[in-house]
């Protein structure tokens, strides 16, 4: 086998072996000397010294007058481009690769494919035309496969993507390219986020990780993780990437990560960090010659500037002004350049400052240069009074949108009738979940609210609220602050709790009122379980006596199947999940909501999308890791000390076989403490809305 075809399993000793024969070699040798050194430090992501390798491949080449060796290492030219993200270098040198025939016509028409894709150009005639003429070369074919696949997700056919990036995962096993086939898992995971699955998006992101794939070499790995994780979660994986493709000279990934970084910020309300990543992002695209991204990116920048210009305290009208006269012209372009949605939404930010800022002719014009899906919020914006809820409902019935739903809510606020107040947050929640006992949260403009027995009340801000969960997180101490913030007068008994995104960690079972009593929380979507009809299962992850004393004295007591120390693995776990009826864990919880196994780490949400009875997690802030889910879940917001927990999980499980959820928590806590634990979900639906409760209203509070 030669040093070229062995770059692949064996870089470390073909680059030494290559390096080595370049001493005395000549002609068409030393020419498969330098291709050979340039694979290897492909693999070893050396992107540079390949680059010069293969540059110097192609002067010995033509020296020697060697035309057919010249153009194959055009090929592996043309192939660097695209790895580095110069699509056009790339077209350049396949241009320049004569008397190309067969197979290594097939190789170019895939690399010219890769560089239209990179383009954002109609990519599918090359890439069909590669996969059918690679049939014999699996190593290329996987490659056009995994191009064909991505230029699929991002036409909008997510399942041919997946079917194209399974194909190239089963030849790259074949040939045993370990590293690359769980490249391919994670490539089908990105085809998953594309569907809108997040949950199986991120599990097979974490398999790619576990079969080999390696963030550090493939950084534009950590931009896919990135867009399915929230914000505050994606935010270090995106600084992350940024660093590592700096450090590759991945240019062209590079600047699409500032924009999602930017874009990242923005939904963060961090307006300083969106406005500087757009800026540098606006750089890199003018200099990759990209007008279209670099539009988007200049929008980005915009709306970060309105927006953070209209939250600092005492800010002028003047300065602004001419902002706002800019968002139209730079949206026109960004429209223009093929992103619709991100232009309209420059022209409403910019219209609603225009307008506030006394500039209301400017604020209508851009208002008027709104289209799409965009144009019921602003015809929302120019109403006036009452007109407003009805702009919002007409426009709502020819079609879901959030922020016109938020709008809407926002003038139900201004109208002070409570019952109009909850109608538009339920309708914004997208339920209509009520009821005595209820709860209801919501959150207007970084302002929390609550509806409780048919009265609005307004509470804390967020920040306010999350600085006192991350003070009781650190340092302990009383919650009685925290209630004050959040807790408005709610009664006695058992209380439902429907709680945003925004309220996910709050100790709810140790608020001071809330304390002994039996309190089920419903993040947004949450839905009623199904109730597993399998022996229960019981989990330990490493590094931790006391969960394996707690999961083993439980298994005693109840049965079922019993995973500690090296049994807990990964893979073992999340399948035994899948038939149980109850499952609980004891582990160390880590920030991000990851789960410390034998093998490695898993994320909650794999677990929980796989459960379908109740599931126990004693492990340390599993519970601010609860988003969307199904059925029960009883885990800790805060710390979870590793001695002492045993006894009232024990005492927990006991009552769990004959009292619903939340009121066994209630029981236990009353008895042992550990106030962090919160009962999440429950197993049949709330109420729905009653007529009798659409007719009680009051002013706000």
């Amino acid at each position: 086998m030669s040093l070229v075809d062995r770059a692949a399993a064996e870089p470390a000793a073909v680059l030494r072996e290559a390096v080595a024969a370049l001493a005395s070699a000549r002609g068409a040798e030393r020419v498969a000397a330098r291709l050979a050194a340039c694979l290897a430090h492909v693999e070893l992501g050396e992107p540079a010294p390949a680059a010069r390798h293969a540059r110097l491949a192609l002067a010995a080449a033509e020296r020697a007058g060697l035309s057919g060796l010249a153009g194959s290492v055009r090929l592996v030219r043309a192939w660097l481009a695209v790895d580095r993200g110069r699509p056009r270098a790339a077209l350049a040198e396949l241009d320049r690769a004569r008397g190309l025939a067969g197979v290594e016509l097939a190789k170019a028409r895939c690399l010219r494919g890769a560089a239209y894709f990179a383009l954002r150009e109609p990519a599918a005639a090359e890439l069909n035309a590669a996969v059918a003429g690679l049939a014999d070369e699996p190593r290329w074919l996987a490659n056009a496969l995994i191009v064909r696949g991505a230029d699929a997700c991002y036409r909008g056919q997510a399942a041919r993507g997946q079917a194209d990036f399974a194909a190239a995962e089963g030849i790259l096993a074949g040939l045993g390219m370990r590293e690359r086939a769980a490249v391919c898992v994670h490539n089908q995971g990105f085809a998953a986020l594309r569907s809108g699955d997040s949950v199986a998006a991120l599990r097979l992101f974490d398999a790619a990780e576990r079969a080999g794939a390696d963030p550090l070499r493939h950084p534009e790995m950590l931009l896919d993780r990135a867009e399915a994780l929230g914000p505050e979660e994606a935010a270090p994986v995106l600084r992350r990437a940024i660093v590592l493709l700096r450090a590759a000279g991945k240019e062209r990934k590079l600047a699409e990560a500032m924009v999602a970084l930017a874009r990242c910020s923005l939904r963060g309300k961090e307006f300083g960090a969106a406005e500087g990543a757009a800026r540098e992002a606006v750089e890199l695209f003018r200099r990759q010659r990209r007008p279209g991204w670099a539009a988007l990116a200049r929008v980005l920048g915009l709306w970060a500037a309105i927006e953070g210009e209209g939250r600092r305290p005492g800010a002028a009208a003047v300065g602004p002004a001419l902002l706002w006269a800019t968002a139209g012209r730079v949206a026109g372009v960004c429209a223009r350049a093929g992103w619709a949605a991100e232009a309209d939404e420059l022209r409403l930010v910019a219209g609603r400052a225009a307008v506030r800022g006394g500039r209301e002719a400017l604020g209508r014009r851009l208002f008027g240069q709104v289209r799409a899906a965009a144009r019921w919020r602003a015809r929302a914006e120019l109403a006036r009074g009452g007109e407003v809820l009805a702009v919002c409902r007409r426009g709502l019935r020819s079609g879901w949108d959030q922020e016109l739903a938020e709008v809407g809510l926002g003038a139900a606020l201004t109208s002070g009738d409570a019952a109009t107040v909850l109608r538009w947050a339920r309708r914004c929640r997208g339920d209509e979940l009520a009821g005595p006992g209820v709860l209801e949260y919501f959150v207007h403009e970084n302002r929390i609210w609550a509806g409780c027995q048919g009265r609005v009340h307004r509470l804390g801000e967020v920040a306010e609220v999350r600085r006192e969960m991350a003070v009781l997180r650190l340092v302990g101490g009383s919650a009685e602050r925290l209630e004050r913030l959040l807790l408005p007068e709610s009664g006695t008994g058992p209380i439902r709790v429907l709680a945003p995104v925004e309220l996910a960690g709050v100790p709810w079972n140790g608020l001071p009122s809330l304390a002994g009593r039996a309190v089920s929380v419903l993040p947004p979507g949450w839905r009623p379980g199904e109730g597993g009809a399998g022996a229960p299962l019981w989990v330990a992850g490493p590094g931790l006596p006391g969960a394996v004393a707690e999961v083993r004295a439980l298994h005693r007591r109840f049965g079922g199947r019993l995973l500690a120390g090296a049994q807990a693995t990964v893979a073992r776990t999340v399948r035994a999940v899948a038939g149980a009826g109850l499952v609980h864990v004891a582990a160390h919880g880590r920030q991000g909501g990851w789960l410390e196994l034998a093998d490695g780490r898993v994320r909650v949400a794999e677990l929980l999308a796989r459960a379908a009875g109740t599931v126990v997690l004693s492990a340390c802030g599993a519970g601010r890791a609860l988003g969307r889910g199904r059925g029960v879940v009883v885990a800790s917001v805060l710390e979870v000390a590793d001695s002492g927990t045993g006894a009232m999980m024990l005492a927990l499980h006991e009552r769990l076989r004959r009292e619903p959820p939340a009121a066994a928590l209630a029981a236990v806590q009353r008895v042992h403490g550990h106030r962090g634990f919160v009962c999440v979900g429950q197993a049949v639906s709330l109420p729905r809305r009653s007529r009798a409760s659409s007719r009680t209203s009051s002013r706000l509070q």
